[in-house]
């Protein structure tokens, strides 16, 4: 069975990323910001929405393109925390 919520460290080898790249890249809006629902040291991604980021074009060059793919991948990230909550 695959991990949903992966931590730093699994994200990084999710995303052939190194692990200071994450935390980075989540600030600056190229990856989903973390759940920190395991509290303030366990933040944890959400693999479905990284897949859903990176398959929308997330990871474009072009900014257009990447701007709207945060913007659907933010509303369907909270629409989806909302179904949780509420489910």
């Amino acid at each position: 069975m695959t991990t949903r919520w992966l931590n730093r460290d699994e994200v990084a080898r999710y995303l052939s990323l190194r692990v200071e790249a994450v935390d980075r890249m989540a600030r600056d809006g190229r990856l989903p910001q973390p759940s920190y629902a395991l509290g303030d040291r366990n933040p944890r991604w959400d693999r479905d929405v990284l897949d859903d980021r990176m398959a929308r074009g997330i990871a474009s060059t072009d900014p257009d393109v990447a701007i709207e793919a945060l913007i659907n991948g933010e509303k369907a990230h909270r629409q989806a925390a909302a179904g949780r909550r509420h489910g």
